[in-house]
């Protein structure tokens, strides 16, 4: 599972909060596996691609921060790059893989009734922008490795206590959906 650190000037970031919250936990027996990534381009790709190799994962589950009210279950990740970093500087390419496609789709299933009713409901999103978590997303689709990414809500000054209860069933459910993804097949 990854997170991103803060960004933006911000002090927290939901993905992390939520991340670290499964830190040395299992959900339905599995493992959980937790990489925080820095909100930066350069070295990106390889830090996801070591956190990889080093884990091993049925599953790579990815989180971010959108900008809306809910959470989305992004489809589509494409292969291109755009804004500065949190030291600044611009992507190495404004493309992710000049050797790539156009784009990656996950073919996880997404079906909105599996999920818990939640304060930030969740929506499925063709969109995951073009910063650092379609990058995400896009390498984590590039594996092979069945891989989600789910843009969360931003989190709010006073709603750390519901919104790591209510985001952590999500998630939870997620990988519930993964394993018996893997029993059908």
């Amino acid at each position: 599972m990854t997170g991103f650190l803060p960004f933006r000037g911000r002090s927290e970031n939901g993905s992390q909060l939520i991340a670290e919250s499964f830190r040395e936990e299992r959900i339905d027996g599995e493992a959980v596996e937790v990489e925080i990534l820095p909100v930066l381009w350069h070295g990106h790709q390889e830090r996801l691609q070591s956190a990889v190799k080093r884990c091993r994962p049925d599953l790579i589950l990815s989180l971010g921060e959108g900008s809306a009210d809910w959470s989305r279950f992004e489809r589509l990740a494409v292969n291109e790059a755009a804004g500065p970093d949190e030291e600044g500087r611009p992507p190495l390419s404004l493309k992710l893989d000049p050797e790539g496609p156009e784009e990656r789709r996950s073919s996880f299933p997404f079906h909105p009734s599996d999920f818990p009713q939640s304060r930030w409901p969740i929506r499925e999103s063709e969109d995951a922008g073009l910063y650092l978590c379609n990058a995400t997303f896009f390498h984590s689709l590039g594996t092979g490795i069945p891989s989600v990414f789910l843009h969360l809500p931003i989190l709010g000054e006073n709603e750390k206590g519901e919104y790591l209860e209510e985001l952590r069933q999500l998630v939870a459910t997620v990988v519930r959906q993964s394993r018996v993804g893997e029993q059908l097949a």
